[in-house]
């Protein structure tokens, strides 16, 4: 975690992200795939006209009466084990300029993707990550996980996310 009051100064883009020149475009492209992953899942994506509102969402899918809150992560980070999975840290402190807020936990959603730098994805319902205070893997805790290339399985996930 970066120093309070300091900006980070070891941005290294990597994976799919190896494009990207600085963090607002991975932010960007994350959402980008996480709204293709649930519009390949059967879901319309809407998003707010002005997300940034103090909300932990960053869109919202609609199926049918069915709604919801997501929450989009990215991360090049990956847990050190001998078989290493995609991690990521569910905290945040944007809601205050320059590192000086107070770190939180988000509450106002319904569902977590995590969009890793290898391609994968994983999925939580937020009561499966209820007792997460910082970084939870891929594949636990319940999350369900995907390949953004491979988004024709995607439907057998969809009937796991939403029930």
């Amino acid at each position: 975690m970066t120093a309070k009051g300091t900006k980070s100064v070891n941005f290294k883009p990597v994976g799919i992200f190896s494009w990207c020149q600085n963090r607002s475009q991975v932010v960007d492209y994350s959402i980008t795939e996480a709204h293709k992953v649930f519009t390949m899942c059967g879901f319309r994506v809407f998003v707010p006209q002005n997300p940034d509102t103090g909300g932990d969402g960053d869109f919202i899918i609609q199926q049918g009466m069915k709604t919801g809150i997501v929450s989009c992560k990215s991360t090049t980070q990956f847990t050190r084990s001998k078989n290493p999975r995609p991690e990521i840290n569910i905290r945040t402190n944007s809601k205050s300029k320059n590192n000086y807020g107070k770190v939180c936990t988000p509450e106002e959603y319904d569902l977590m993707i995590g969009i890793a730098s290898n391609g994968t994805f994983c999925i939580w319902h937020k009561d499966n990550l209820k007792d997460v205070k910082s970084t939870v893997s891929f594949g636990t805790k319940g999350g369900l996980v995907g390949q953004l290339n491979d988004c024709h399985n995607l439907s057998t996930i969809y009937s796991k996310i939403m029930p």
